[in-house]
């Protein structure tokens, strides 16, 4: 609101950055600490990714609106963080570390669950790239698509019906979490390719309206099931070093968006849809390797108990 300096603001932003990241991080940890039981602990997962699309739907539009009052205005916004960190206090808990259901705290530091986590970290890298194409490309595909830079009803409104698409993902995941992670998360890849290749394939309006519809739904879905699976085999001493990771691999993953995609755009001859298709055959492949290759993981899961036993 006060700076006048664009380094300075720069500045202001890497700060907003590591407390965002801090505060999905807790946020995140403190969902699975408080729900032991997997479809309740999936319910809120996929509840906090349709508030965190919503709201971001929603700030957006507000900022756009507020900022015809100047470029400033919008970051009074911020000021909802101050109301809401108040009742925060008194309405946030710290787990029990007495509950048995859990193997909590040792005496020593709890080490990285390498082993586990590793898998789930590449494939959260690459969701997170995928995650953020469509949002971050949707005016640009638009633009090209013969929508006038100016004309931000149909832009914002398309982008609107995105997000909403997104939210009802993430809404339908905590009614389908039984399924398991090893069949959603191909579903979840396959819906974001099959809306990235609707772009690239039919194009116009209409095709970068349904591509982005279709392609938001499998985001949607995607996200509370990358994190259901990651944390699932992960025990309280771990979780908030395991969370941390996670985020770090998902918000990468973000920024490497852009700049992969302009170095995807440039080798394709700068065409965005021929990119952005070509992105969609990626997670094509990621949901067929992931649909078998999880199978195996299970089966050989399942094989091994005897033996533990």
């Amino acid at each position: 609101m006060f700076l006048d300096t664009l380094p300075a603001i720069l500045a202001t932003r890497v700060g907003v950055g590591i407390t965002e990241a801090a505060i999905m991080t807790v946020c995140t940890t403190l969902i699975v600490d408080y729900w032991h039981e997997q479809r309740r602990r999936a319910k809120y997962l996929g509840l906090q990714t349709v508030v965190t699309t919503l709201s971001a739907t929603a700030f957006i539009a507000i900022g756009g609106a507020v900022g015809a009052a100047g470029w400033r205005t919008p970051f009074w916004i911020y000021l909802a963080a101050a109301i809401i960190a108040v009742p925060m206090i008194v309405l946030l808990w710290e787990p029990n570390r007495a509950d048995a259901i859990d193997a909590h705290l040792r005496a020593e530091k709890a080490r990285i669950p390498w082993r586990r986590l590793a898998l789930p970290l590449v494939v959260g890298l690459f969701g997170g790239f995928t995650f953020y194409v469509l949002i971050i490309e949707a005016g640009y595909l638009l633009v090209g698509a013969g929508v006038a830079p100016t004309d931000t009803p149909t832009i914002g409104g398309i982008a609107a019906v995105a997000s909403l698409a997104t939210a009802a993902g993430a809404f339908t995941f905590s009614r389908i979490a039984k399924v398991g992670p090893r069949s959603l998360l191909p579903v979840a890849f396959g819906l974001q390719a099959a809306g990235m290749l609707i772009i690239w394939l039919i194009g116009g309006v209409p095709g970068v309206a349904a591509g982005a519809i279709v392609g938001g739904a499998g985001s949607g879905l995607l996200l509370p099931t990358m994190l259901t699976w990651a944390l699932a085999s992960i025990r309280f001493d771990e979780r908030g070093r395991a969370t941390g990771l996670w985020t770090s691999a998902f918000f990468f993953g973000q920024f490497l968006t852009p700049i992969i995609m302009g170095a995807l755009t440039a080798t394709v001859g700068g065409s965005l849809p021929v990119a952005v298709g070509a992105v969609g055959i990626a997670c094509a492949v990621a949901a067929i390797l992931l649909g078998f290759g999880l199978r195996r993981v299970a089966a050989a899961s399942v094989e091994e108990i005897p033996v533990a036993a």
